[in-house]
């Protein structure tokens, strides 16, 4: 081989999540080697085969399926000289056209310690049979040496031996891996660009792959192009009837899918299944692609570039990843709006029913922010979940509201009166939601803080003795402390008299002596003491 083999392995990029990309990678092969015979792909066929490990565990009776390799077979052009020529060749360009990268071969060894190839192909009207093993010791030892046969053109190729750093990435379950044969080549199975092809598994019953996309994958819903910082990507959106997926979203290069993340991160609005008009439940599969994606794929195509979010300025050429995700969401909410109906019924209502006992939150039951709350909260929250959730959007309001406050008053100078005035008017308006919101909040907090205290001041009903002084003390303000030990927040001074909030310099339990300024006075301990501005002084003690 034109190249130093053990380098180009090493240096790969290949995680536990991508141990399935040597699969996926003879899967292509395969297709493109039935491709060149230019007479119809359903001609033509793919025989997938796992070859389960025969470990001490297995042999001593454990039925546990551990994945140990692959035959991939398929009745293509086969490994011709031309074909040789491109595979001996590191970073070949044979396939560029069709958006090969020319190192998806060196995964095999990256995964599997064994790389067997057998192929029959046609020179000058012969049949030839060339069988060597792919290494990085012996590279492709006797890959030149052929001899005539009587069979048909066609190409096996068996992996085994996987490394166990890999296994991890690998599903127990056959009908798993036919599922992620689905997702990686959906582009293919949905433009019937895929020859016919079947998944074989020690003791399970063989998986027609197109017949499990045609019973769980519908057509997509519909295609949407949308344009970010420049650049046309198109999305489609499919129905996944199988309902141990979950909405998964895969940016595709080349017509192959490179990265996959959860939709529902972009789309917290999305429950764990969708309905139908159907009354069916489905989960959703979003295939985006486009130029910009072809073009940043890495060789591997198990990344994509994009700009990063540290240093934007200096990947200026390149899409922020952030600003994609948001013009997917965009896109894809006008595509669901009739299924996510129900959904965002059931979610209002529930949160209508939370603010009953969480009043702050009211301002947001308000029609303007009814698309805000549908986008934002998921549905079948938790309350404390949903509280958490709430309280992120009401501080997002506030940010915002305090913005457009400043941006209002910066209007006053060169906007008409008019003008000024209807800014205002919504702005004072939202402002003022959120006000009474707050002020429920203060409330309800305050009934709270009173009934503590009155269950405070009883007796208990299992001994028939009242609380120590130190609990009621602690609601409302802790002993031993000043006010600037404890937070503002922390005091409840209000349950005695209003104006004791508003205090200079607050002590409880402390020596009159201690107190600076005080120095030279009594050695008494008042349970309050309080200072302010206004000259107002309060001692309570420890007999009132």
């Amino acid at each position: 081989m034109l190249a130093n083999i053990k380098g180009l392995v090493d240096r790969l990029e290949l995680s536990q999540a991508k141990a399935m990309m040597p699969l996926f990678e003879a899967i292509s092969n395969a297709i493109d080697a039935i491709e060149e015979h230019k007479n119809g792909l359903q001609k033509h066929s793919i025989r997938i085969r796992l070859v389960a490990a025969h470990d001490l565990a297995h042999q001593g009776g454990d039925d546990a399926y551990i994945l140990d390799g692959f035959d991939i077979s398929d009745d293509g052009v086969g490994f011709n000289d031309a074909n040789l020529a491109s595979f001996k060749e590191a970073h070949t360009l044979s396939k560029v056209k069709v958006g090969g990268k020319g190192v998806g071969r060196f995964t095999f060894l990256k995964v599997f310690s064994s790389v067997h190839i057998r192929t029959v192909f046609t020179r000058q009207d012969k049949t030839l049979l060339r069988e060597f093993d792919f290494s990085i010791a012996d590279e492709l030892k006797g890959a030149d040496e052929v001899k005539p046969v009587t069979e048909s053109p066609g190409s096996t190729i068996s992996m085994r031996g996987m490394d166990s750093k890999f296994k991890g990435g690998w599903p127990h379950d056959p009908a798993i891996v036919a599922e992620r044969i689905l997702a990686h080549f959906l582009i293919r199975f949905a433009a019937r660009s895929c020859p016919p092809m079947v998944l074989e598994s020690p003791g399970y019953a063989p998986i027609d792959l197109h017949a499990l996309f045609q019973s769980t994958v519908l057509s997509h819903i519909e295609e949407r192009f949308f344009d970010v910082q420049g650049h046309t990507f198109a999305l489609q959106a499919y129905r996944h009837r199988d309902l141990r997926s979950r909405h998964d979203m895969h940016f595709c290069a080349n017509g192959r899918e490179v990265t996959t993340s959860k939709l529902r991160d972009i789309l917290p609005a999305l429950p764990e299944r969708l309905i139908d008009a159907d009354q069916e439940p489905y989960t959703l599969i979003v295939l985006i692609t486009g130029e910009y994606l072809d073009d940043h794929a890495n060789q591997e195509r198990t990344r994509i570039s994009f700009q990063t979010e540290d240093e934007p300025d200096l990947d200026e050429s390149l899409v922020s990843r952030q600003a994609l995700n948001h013009g997917v969401a965009e896109t894809l909410r006008p595509l669901l709006a009739d299924d996510l109906k129900s959904t965002n019924e059931e979610k209002r209502s529930q949160i209508e029913g939370f603010v009953e006992q969480a009043p702050e939150y009211r301002a947001l039951t308000h029609p303007r922010y009814k698309e805000l709350i549908e986008q934002r909260i998921q549905p079948g929250l938790t309350e404390e979940k949903l509280d958490e959730a709430l309280l992120h959007v009401k501080r997002g309001i506030e940010d915002s509201v305090r913005k457009e406050v400043r941006n209002v008053a910066a209007l006053f100078e060169t906007e008409t009166f008019d003008q000024y005035q209807e800014r205002f008017q919504i702005i004072a308006e939202q402002a003022n939601e959120l006000g009474k919101a707050e002020l429920a909040k203060y409330v309800t907090h305050r009934r709270t803080i009173l009934d503590l205290v009155s269950k405070s001041l009883k007796k208990f009903r299992t001994d028939n003795k009242y609380p120590f002084e130190k609990i009621l003390h602690k609601m409302i303000f802790p002993m031993g402390l000043t006010s600037k030990d404890i937070f503002f927040e922390q005091q409840n001074m209000w349950v005695i008299d209003e104006r004791l909030c508003y205090h200079t310099l607050l002590t409880s339990d402390k020596k009159l002596k201690s107190i600076p300024g005080l120095e030279n006075t009594s050695g008494k301990e008042p349970d309050i003491c309080s200072f302010s501005s206004v000259r107002l002084t309060y001692k309570l003690s420890s007999q009132c």
